[in-house]
């Protein structure tokens, strides 16, 4: 209705909805913006981070489902005590993790597969990004390099039938298609069996008499470490058991299999151990314990600034952890050699554990120092358990973690050109990259959670059942465009950094021994000039090169 005065009155849903249209376009954009950035680095980020966050609301909006209709089932219609309900979530967590070993198996052909297609085998497809058919294989027939016998080529053109000329290239479709695959699995599936050792240890945490002080509190952390050891253990015979075939095609199938097993296993570990190590940092530092979903509720203790900095310190020492012990490696592992089916040694994945999880329990800490700085000062008076807080602090979150990526790409850069690469400050930046895009997801994860409770409230009589449903259809609603595009993009960018570097590391090693053969000992250093450079005319011997 219009006032007397010809103003428009709005009410608070108009206001909601002008916010939610405005801030959904600003986003959009931003978000376009990052993923197509004209820096290498940052465009890889981005894509890593927003398939992180895909990934992770698709396994906790399916998992929620799974869990809250067990705890109906189980506490509400049975009535078990709490230690019987720790059992179940273990056996929860069992599920995904048997769930993993099987399916990505199985997508991969370790299992279930007869004679199949060599790998290796390489096959020509359309490498124009900006095509719809972008990856489709093409009949060898069709390209030129082909038709002139040129069966050395890599990359030639191929024609559309309009008759235009499209790039194509040799790659290893299906090796990529069933590496992709098993990415695919192993990461969802690991995010759903953290979430549950989560509920395992969280629930654990709840129980007498660990939930008296902080210390007791980190032995239920120690219990769920165990208890997803003996998991890897079986993990470990099932690898063996795929890992033994009667050719080399199954064995290579079961290697991508081994290596998405073995780096899911690693994620449960860290997203497990780094939840339930926050907890125990929060009670120390609030006097509060929070419940097994990581809630104050009720809050019994008035925060403070102090208790915004001390978390926040908390989860600066935790990525101090990671980027120190990220830089002390291969000290820490020394000459360890390497476990069975080519996978790491014990002191490597131990190393490697301690690098993961203090990445995330940095996430945790930040994210619990955002929400408690929102109960201090409410932005717009917004209540921090709102919808519209939850998102407002997701994106706030989302903006800073981006700008912290975009500063260190630059610090990079900057180390690039001023010597050679440092692959010490190279491991730093990506440990610091990879926390602080797990903060992302898991602020995201907040935002997503409180949207489907909020959905699923709208059906008072049967709140559980459409929450278990809503997670059904999100889940597989959302699973081929997150496999066939961000996955796809990501582990494509990833690829591209692996092939430069691996590039870069030839070049290297092929001009020392140049160097050393042209100077002989004890010649003081000059760079040689690289393959596709120059060295302009003012520049020393000893300076760098300019691309022709």
């Amino acid at each position: 209705e219009a006032e007397v005065g010809g103003e428009e009155e709005f009410t608070p849903i108009d206001v909601n909805s002008a916010c939610l249209l405005l801030g959904g376009i600003v986003f959009v954009m931003a978000l376009f913006q990052l993923v197509n950035i004209d820096d290498d680095d940052v465009r890889r980020y981005a894509w890593k981070v927003v398939s992180n966050t895909v990934s992770i609301f698709m396994a906790v909006v399916f998992f929620h489902g799974n869990s809250r209709l067990l705890k109906y089932l189980f506490v509400e219609v049975i009535g078990v005590n709490g230690h019987i309900m720790t059992a179940i979530h273990f056996v929860h967590c069992s599920f995904y993790v048997g769930a993993m070993f099987f399916v990505v198996s199985i997508s991969v052909g370790a299992v279930g597969e007869g004679p199949a297609p060599d790998l290796e085998a390489e096959a020509w497809t359309v490498a124009d990004a900006m095509l719809v058919n972008y990856g489709d294989v093409v009949p060898p027939q069709a390209v030129r390099a082909v038709q002139h016998h040129d069966h050395s080529a890599k990359k030639s053109i191929t024609w559309d039938r309009w008759g235009m000329e499209v790039p194509v290239t040799k790659v290893r479709v299906e090796h990529s298609r069933r590496q992709r695959a098993g990415k695919m699995w192993s990461t969802l599936l690991a995010h759903m069996a953290g979430f549950a050792a989560i509920a395992a240890g969280g629930s654990m945490q709840q129980e007498e008499p660990f939930r008296n002080t902080p210390w007791l509190v980190l032995v239920p952390v120690v219990l769920t470490v165990g208890v997803l050891f003996v998991f890897f253990q079986a993990s470990q015979i099932f690898r063996r058991e795929i890992s033994v075939g009667p050719d080399h095609h199954h064995i290579k199938r079961a290697s991508i299999a081994i290596e998405a097993m073995f780096e899911a296993e690693n994620d449960i570990l860290a997203l497990a151990t780094s939840f339930l190590v926050a907890q125990a940092v929060r009670f120390s530092i609030s006097g509060q314990m929070p419940n097994d979903e990581g809630m104050e509720e009720p809050l019994r203790f008035v925060v403070q600034w102090h208790h915004v900095a001390l978390i926040s310190f908390a989860g600066c020492g935790f990525m101090l952890v990671s980027v120190i012990v990220t830089n002390f490696r291969p000290i820490l592992v020394g000459s360890a050699a390497t476990g069975e089916e080519g996978e790491d040694s014990l002191p490597e994945r131990a190393v490697d554990a301690v690098v993961n999880a203090s990445a995330m329990a940095f996430a945790w800490c930040m994210f619990s120092a955002g929400r408690w700085a929102w109960l201090i000062t409410p932005v717009f008076g917004l209540h921090i358990m709102s919808i519209d807080a939850r998102i407002m602090l997701a994106l706030f979150m989302s903006f800073g973690c981006f700008g912290i990526v975009w500063v260190l790409d630059k610090v990079d850069d900057s180390l690039r050109e001023a010597s050679r690469p440092n692959k010490g400050a190279a491991r730093m930046i990506s440990s610091i990259v990879s926390a602080v895009s797990v903060l992302v997801g898991f602020s995201w994860e907040h935002s997503f959670d409180g949207a489907v409770t909020a959905i699923a409230a709208l059906q008072p009589h049967h709140p559980v059942i459409i929450k278990f449903g809503l997670g059904f259809f999100v889940f597989f609603y959302l699973l081929r465009p997150w496999k066939k595009y961000i996955l796809k993009r990501s582990m494509q960018l990833d690829e591209l950094k692996k092939d430069r570097d691996k590039q870069m590391e030839m070049r290297e090693a092929a001009l020392c021994g140049e160097l050393h053969l042209m100077q002989g000992p004890g010649a003081p250093f000059v760079q040689p000039p690289m393959p596709g450079y120059e060295r302009l005319p003012h520049m020393s011997p000893h300076m760098a090169f300019a691309p022709r």
